[in-house]
């Protein structure tokens, strides 16, 4: 982002912000989108979302995958965790075609929950017998001992899912978040444990002869120094704002700032082709 457009937006939202009342909040999603809310968002433990609605009036329901970020703005402050990317096209190629693979490394038999993203074109619904919907964006399936399986998605659609093993997408599981062939802005990747820890699950991404690691985590705590994991109650990576299940204090997350942390919390590709695979390990 050039210094001009960083100013003009910072300039605008601070405007809009101040001209209100004494607090907002910026709900930024994995996906590059900016909320400005005028109440507290609501979290609701039993469907995992987040309830609110923006200055304009309009109500939303994100899962909580899809929030990447929360920030309270106090009146006369604007924090650098605001500084995040805006949802603007990302440049290079827009006809991606990633697959994603599921692998289990143990040697018994696992159940993949899955939760996927309201944008996201793949649904529960939409895959078949390859899973069983419990809900039209939640699914799961049984993994073999040993063995991989291929997300079907023959067409490379828009995948926007939360995958966790052996415990629903919850407080409590560890989780692979997926962002993939996003048309309009960046592929991005993580594990998370910031709702808990409850198996080690690592992302290998290989695209271009080239393979990146995310992961994986070495428990519920211990992560600050873990490439492409989010640790434990570490909302914004380098920091805590209201963590829907806990956390073990600012100790936990990574050095450095929300927009320049030391170790990176999420991988953001924006390759033609690729394979990402989720790995469950022993």
């Amino acid at each position: 982002m050039n210094g001009i457009l960083k100013a003009a937006l910072l300039v605008g939202l601070a405007i809009f912000v101040f001209g209100c009342s004494s607090s907002h909040y910026v709900v930024q999603t994995r996906e590059g989108t900016r909320h400005i809310v005028p109440e507290k968002p609501v979290y609701n433990e039993k469907t995992s979302t987040y309830e609110f609605s923006d200055a304009k009036g309009q109500n939303w329901i994100l899962n909580r995958e899809e929030v990447q970020s929360m920030v309270r703005l106090d009146q006369g402050e604007l924090p650098e965790a605001t500084v995040a990317p805006v949802a603007t096209k990302a440049t290079g190629p827009q006809n991606k075609k990633k697959t994603v693979k599921l692998t289990n490394r143990k040697d018994s038999p696992v159940i993949a929950y899955i939760n996927f993203g309201a944008d996201s074109q793949i649904q529960a619904n939409d895959l078949g017998g390859f899973c069983t919907a419990t809900g039209k964006l939640n699914c799961n399936l049984t993994l073999q001992a040993n063995t991989s399986v291929l997300l079907p998605n023959s067409s490379y659609k828009y995948l926007n899912m939360a995958l966790a093993f052996n415990k629903p997408v919850t407080c409590g599981s560890t989780k692979a978040e997926v962002i993939a062939n996003n048309p309009n802005w960046f592929d991005i990747l993580d594990v998370s444990v910031v709702d808990g820890f409850n198996e080690k699950i690592q992302m290998n991404v290989t695209s271009g002869g080239r393979t990146v690691q995310l992961g994986p985590p070495v428990g519920k705590t211990g992560n600050r120094n873990v490439f492409g994991v989010f640790p434990y109650g570490c909302t914004i990576c380098a920091g805590i704002k209201d963590a829907p299940c806990g956390d073990a204090g600012t100790g936990e997350c990574k050095g450095g700032t929300e927009s320049k942390p030391d170790s990176l919390c999420q991988y953001q590709m924006n390759e033609t082709e690729g394979e990402i695979d989720v790995i469950l390990l022993p």
